[in-house]
C-alpha cells in the first residue's frame, strides 16, 4: 500500500494505513514495511514475473503542457540511471501519481532498455487548490491496468478520459 499525499490522506498516510490494516485483516496480501512495521510506505519496489515496479505517490514531471511528454521520457531515464550508478538493478516500470495528468515515457526499445515510466491520471476532477496552481490545465481522470504474465511480457492499458471545459458563455 502506497501513501498518497499528506493534504488528502492525514499525517503520515493514515488513511492508506487504516486501509491496509483492514485489507490485511480481510486476507489481500499486504505486507508490512520491514523497516518500520507500518502496513503503508511511501515507497515499494514490486517483483512479478520477473519484471521490477517502482512505486511512489510523488515524482516529478513537466509543469507546462509543452514539456510533460518528453519530461516523462527524461524522468524515466534518470530513473534507469539512478539505478546503474549505484549497482542496482533498474525497474522495468515505475509509476509515479500526483499530478493529475496521465504520460507514459513509452514501451522499452529491445536493443536500449531503460525503465518505462506511467504518470498515472487523478481519481477527481481538479480541487481548489489545483484551480489555483494550474488554471489553465484540465486533469485526466481514469486509471491504468498492467498485465505482467508469466513469460515476463508486459502489457499497459490506460484508461484516461478528458473532461471538457464546458459552454462558453454568450451574453
Amino acid at each position: 500500500m502506497v501513501r498518497g499525499t499528506e493534504a488528502h490522506v492525514g499525517k503520515s498516510g493514515g488513511l492508506e494505513e487504516g486501509l491496509a490494516v483492514a485489507m490485511n485483516r480481510e486476507g489481500a496480501p499486504i505486507q508490512r514495511d520491514v523497516n518500520t512495521g507500518s502496513w503503508s510506505s511511501w515507497y515499494a519496489m514490486l517483483e512479478f514475473h520477473g519484471k521490477l515496479l517502482d512505486c511512489t505517490h510523488h515524482g516529478r514531471m513537466g509543469q507546462r503542457a509543452h514539456t510533460r511528454a518528453g519530461y516523462a521520457k527524461h524522468y524515466a531515464h534518470d530513473i534507469w540511471t539512478e539505478r546503474v550508478l549505484r549497482g542496482e538493478r533498474p525497474p522495468d516500470l515505475a509509476v509515479r501519481s500526483h499530478y493529475h495528468t496521465f504520460e507514459d515515457s513509452g514501451p522499452q526499445h529491445p536493443t536500449r532498455p531503460t525503465t518505462r515510466l506511467i504518470q498515472t491520471p487523478a481519481y477527481q476532477l481538479k480541487s481548489a487548490y489545483a484551480h489555483k496552481v494550474v488554471p489553465e490545465s484540465l486533469a485526466d481522470i481514469g486509471d491504468i491496468t498492467v498485465v505482467i504474465r508469466p513469460d515476463s511480457s508486459m502489457d499497459v492499458y490506460p484508461c484516461v478520459f478528458s473532461p471538457s471545459r464546458g459552454e462558453t458563455w454568450k451574453p
